[in-house]
């Protein structure tokens, strides 16, 4: 975990990083649910990934509270670039790319395959069949 980052987990929230996750300065993770990072999962700098809203909203019909919680899933040897927000509820295909000041803000394993781009506010699919190459310099 990068310098500057901040975790915060409250008394009812998880965050699982299984084995070579990195994650990059100044990014913001926060669990009241339950954000879990499969392996190889590789973020960039300043990054906020959230699996609440941290308020609630109230139906005005019913007075019924909506969901303010919701799991994120990171999938293994996804790629998220600087400056991209992960909401509550998403789950990253493995192998997914997350182009930079993106937004990310449903579960992406319903609309994408594994090894695709997606990218934008909200993000959706750029490319299929891409990868994250290992440049050396």
């Amino acid at each position: 975990i990068g310098t500057g980052s901040s975790v915060k987990i409250t008394r009812t929230g998880s965050i699982t990083f299984e084995e070579n996750v990195c994650i990059g300065a100044n990014t913001i993770i926060l669990s009241e649910e339950k954000v879990i990072f499969k392996k190889g999962a590789t973020f960039s700098w300043n990054c906020q990934i959230m699996d609440t809203d941290t308020h609630s909203l109230i139906d005005i019909n019913t007075e019924k509270a909506l969901g303010r919680c919701k799991s994120v899933i990171i999938g293994e040897d996804a790629w998220v670039g600087n400056h991209v927000i992960i909401n509550k509820g998403v789950c990253l295909p493995n192998g997914t790319i997350v182009a930079s000041m993106s937004l990310c803000n449903k579960n992406y394993t319903e609309l994408i395959p594994p090894f695709s781009l997606v990218g934008g506010i909200p993000a959706k699919l750029l490319k299929t069949n891409v990868k994250r190459g290992v440049d050396k310099l």
